[in-house]
């Protein structure tokens, strides 16, 4: 890890959670934090005939140490209403190949499955 990853992705995430296309939904409760949601519109067309603007999931995450059933599916629908909201009724989420309940977990959302994606680095 460089010597400024961390101030780098700080000012990254900071600029990602100001900017106007972002959502980000927090879910707390008594018992503390139980998890988080971030999307963002994107800002052209990913497909022909997918639309100029979609909402692309980034990250959600729920504290499986301090477990609360449906808190994903809350956050999940917080964001897709946000995003209607705003005139984005297309939303896509990424899920790895092989993470099995992260699939399960948007297919029960409603979600279909559309493409595989690779990875390139240098």
């Amino acid at each position: 890890m460089s010597a400024t990853a961390v101030k780098d992705w700080h000012s990254g995430m900071t600029s990602l959670l100001l900017d106007e296309r972002t959502a980000a939904f927090v879910a707390v409760d008594d018992r503390g934090f139980a998890g988080y949601i971030v999307g963002w519109e994107s800002p052209v067309g990913l497909l022909p005939g997918v639309g100029a603007r979609m909402g692309l999931v980034g990250d959600l995450v729920v504290d499986m140490h301090n477990y609360r059933a449906g808190v994903a599916r809350e956050l999940a629908g917080a964001l897709k209403t946000e995003f209607n909201r705003r005139g984005v009724t297309r939303l896509a989420a990424f899920s790895l190949r092989h993470h099995v309940t992260g699939q399960a977990f948007w297919r029960s959302m409603g979600g279909i499955e559309w493409l595989d994606g690779f990875w390139l680095k240098d």
